[in-house]
C-alpha cells in the first residue's frame, strides 16, 4: 500500500504511527510504502489514483475528497539563546518581522503560510537563508543566520541538544491540523481502511470525537 504524505508529517508523527500500526501481529502481512511531497503534490496524486490514502494539513484544497482527523502541531518560533527575541516566552508572529529568517521553499505549506500571515499584517519577511528541511533550518538557526518557524513538535527534541529556544507562535494559524484523505472509504481495501482508523485513532479526542464529513 502507497501513502502520500507531507514533509511535516513525515519530519513529525507519521513514521512512529505506521511503524506502530505494522507491529500488531494482524498486520505483519501488509507492506507500506511512503512517498513524501509538498502539499499540492500529495492532493494531486491522491486525485489521481497514485496511491488511496494521504496525510496532509487539512486547510489544503481537498475538495471531493473524504478526510479524517489526525494528529495537530505548533508553529513556533526557533531563536538562538542571545537573539533579542529569545527572552520571550512566547510571542506574535508580526513580532517576528524586525529579524532576519532562515525559511523553507517557496512551495512549502509553511512558506504560503508565513507569506499570506506577513501579507496580511503589511510586512514583508526578510530572508537570510532558505533550505529545504526542518534540520536545516535548525543549523542556521544555531549560526546565527536568523530566526526559523518550524513546528515545535519538530524542534523540541532537538533544541537542548543545539542550545536554541522554542517561543510558541500565538496566532491562531499556528496551531495546525493534519488530515487522512482518501475517495471513498467504501472503496479502500481493508489494509487501507485498517491504516485509516489506526491514524484516526490518534487524533486529539475532543477533534475525533467530531463528525468527520466529506470535504
Amino acid at each position: 500500500m502507497r501513502v502520500l504524505a507531507t514533509v511535516s508529517s513525515i519530519a513529525e508523527y507519521l513514521p512512529d504511527d505506521i511503524a506502530s500500526f505494522l507491529q500488531v501481529p494482524e498486520h505483519r502481512e501488509i507492506r507500506i510504502d511512503i512517498e513524501v511531497a509538498l502539499r499540492r503534490d500529495v492532493v494531486s496524486g491522491l486525485r489521481e489514483g497514485l496511491a488511496p490514502l494521504a496525510v496532509c494539513w487539512d486547510a489544503a484544497d481537498l475538495e471531493g475528497l473524504q478526510t479524517r482527523p489526525y494528529r495537530n502541531d505548533h508553529l513556533s518560533i526557533i531563536a538562538g539563546p542571545s537573539h533579542p527575541i529569545a527572552s520571550k516566552k512566547r510571542c506574535s508572529f508580526e513580532e517576528t518581522l524586525d529579524h532576519d529568517h532562515v525559511g523553507l521553499p517557496a512551495p512549502t505549506a509553511v512558506h504560503t503560510m508565513l507569506a499570506r500571515a506577513a501579507a496580511i499584517i503589511g510586512k514583508p519577511i526578510s530572508y537570510r537563508a532558505v533550505v529545504s528541511t526542518f534540520d536545516a533550518s535548525l543549523h542556521c538557526v544555531r549560526a546565527n543566520l536568523g530566526i526559523a518557524v518550524d513546528p515545535r513538535e519538530v524542534a523540541e527534541p532537538l533544541a537542548s541538544t543545539y542550545g536554541l529556544k522554542v517561543l510558541p507562535l500565538t496566532d491562531p494559524w499556528a496551531q495546525r491540523s493534519f488530515a487522512i484523505c482518501f475517495y471513498d472509504e467504501k472503496r479502500l481495501s481493508p489494509a487501507a481502511k485498517a491504516l485509516a482508523a489506526h491514524l484516526q485513532a490518534l487524533a486529539p479526542k475532543r477533534v475525533r470525537a467530531a463528525r468527520s464529513e466529506p470535504t
